[in-house]
């Protein structure tokens, strides 16, 4: 191999890679901001104030990335990821002592990756709590979810609710319905 050839080839290299990586980062966005769209106020919390699912997380040894932070001085530092939402179409990714990233562009690759796999672990301890707690009934773990995904009550409203009130044969926007008209008296 000659090195003048590796040399005259390395811009296209670089801007490939650069091309592919630019790519690979608008597709981690955009399947992070679809999974928002599925969640109550398009919000995940990974520290969540809700006792319950703070304990089906505990439960299963669940603990969201770390991200980093830019301050107005480009100093960075590095934070566990708290929360993530979306606003008009713009991702927002609160930590928990370094504030938050309110510009989607200055996320790193690397953090988008991180995010994409707590988003993950998460979904996935919060089914291994409910399946526990709802000994594996398939549709009670689903009617579950729903509700947690739709309405911004406590796991014990909806396990409660899910158990005593939940029609499997009715349509789930019945349900939520019902749901909400029992909580809210």
């Amino acid at each position: 191999m000659d090195i003048q050839r590796v040399l005259r080839d390395m811009p296209y290299q670089i801007k490939s890679a650069l091309t592919l990586h630019n790519k690979m980062k608008r597709q981690l966005l955009t399947a992070i901001k679809e999974y928002l769209r599925f969640k109550y106020k398009q919000t995940t919390s990974f520290y969540p104030d809700d006792e319950d699912v703070s304990g089906l997380l505990e439960e299963n040894s669940f603990s969201p990335c770390d991200v980093a932070v830019f301050n107005k001085y480009d100093c960075a530092s590095s934070s566990a990821l708290n929360k993530i939402r979306l606003e008009k179409n713009q991702l927002i990714v609160d930590t928990v002592e370094s504030g938050s990233i309110l510009n989607e562009e200055a996320l790193y690759y690397e953090d988008l990756i991180n995010i994409c796999d707590t988003i993950e672990k998460y979904e996935r301890a919060i089914h291994m709590g409910i399946s526990h707690r709802m000994k594996y009934c398939r549709w009670k773990i689903r009617a579950t979810k729903i509700l947690m995904n739709k309405t911004g009550e406590s796991l014990e409203e909806i396990l409660d609710f899910v158990e005593f009130y939940w029609m499997p044969d009715m349509p789930e926007g019945h349900n939520i319905e019902l749901f909400k008209s029992i909580i809210n008296h």
